[in-house]
């Protein structure tokens, strides 16, 4: 998945997790993938319903154009189909990675515009000879 991210064209420049230890460790994971993102803990993350996570996620700095969200379910399957305004997904995977796009900024989440681009996990990888899907 580290590869993946890495090679993704639209990289992160802010990553918000909860502060849960698992979740702590994959984001510091996928932090690796992004050596220029900042990574923040936010305990309001942990097991949080979909508005407490829009709510985080609208915190994210203005200038800040990508942001991943390390958090738990069913909290961030609810957010991402609140934000798409359809069921897109029926379980986010486990280190599962969902591209939303939306114009304007984290501050303007619009609940029900944004647009499903990607839905990535381990086991939806290619195989490759260098990666096997592994994650904390």
């Amino acid at each position: 998945m580290r590869e993946w991210l890495a090679r993704h064209p639209h990289a992160a420049q802010w990553i918000w997790t909860s502060d849960a230890a698992r979740a702590a460790a994959t984001a510091a994971f996928v932090a690796e993938a992004f050596p220029e993102a900042t990574l923040k803990a936010d305990h309001r993350l942990y097991g949080a319903a979909s508005a407490t996570l829009v709510g985080v996620v609208q915190n994210t700095p203005p200038a800040v154009e990508t942001a991943v969200i390390v958090a738990h379910n069913p909290g961030i399957t609810e957010t991402v189909n609140l934000l798409v305004g359809t069921v897109a997904i029926d379980n986010m995977p486990t280190f599962g990675a969902a591209l939303l796009q939306w114009p304007g900024g984290a501050d303007a989440l619009p609940l029900g515009g944004a647009r499903l681009e990607v839905l990535i996990s381990p086991k939806r990888l290619p195989p490759t000879t260098t990666e096997k899907g592994q994650c904390p």
